[in-house]
């Protein structure tokens, strides 16, 4: 069977309301001073901080899809090297592990002799590539989700 790349591409919108933007999320979460200017790479990059500490810091779990999604990194490998900010395109690319969790599943080797019972609080993860695109001045984001079959 060929390997077959799939592109999911997702929208984030933060509220219905254009008023309310990455910007102001950012600035919200951290609490900057009235005042403190500042810049939209630094804001973008607190941003950045904040994806790569909910990611590596344990599974972050989508309850609807039953998607689980994390950052693993080979041993010496730092995860900012493994996901990546390009701030000054509002962008954050590179890889993340995840995959569907809560299904009770068999897992056996090769010849057969072997079996494991993967349990519900189990996750067997794919690497994906992925692409956001958090423009501050919008309040709508975009990210695409490459796996391969």
């Amino acid at each position: 069977m060929a390997v077959q790349n799939k592109l999911d591409v997702y929208k984030i919108i933060l509220k219905k309301r254009g008023d309310f933007t990455f910007r102001d999320l950012i600035k919200k979460k951290y609490q900057t001073e009235k005042g403190v200017n500042h810049t939209d790479s630094k804001l973008f990059n607190l941003l950045y901080k904040e994806v790569l500490v909910m990611l590596t810091k344990e599974i972050w779990k989508h309850g609807d899809s039953k998607m689980g999604l994390t950052l693993f990194k080979a041993r010496g490998e730092k995860e900012n090297t493994v996901l990546t900010s390009h701030s000054k395109d509002f962008v954050l690319e590179g890889y993340i592990d995840g995959g569907p969790y809560d299904m009770i599943r068999r897992l056996a080797n090769l010849s057969g002799t072997k079996k494991q019972k993967i349990n519900k609080n189990d996750i067997i993860t794919d690497r994906y590539y992925i692409y956001m695109h958090l423009p501050l001045d919008s309040n709508i984001g975009i990210v695409f989700l490459q796996s391969k079959s």
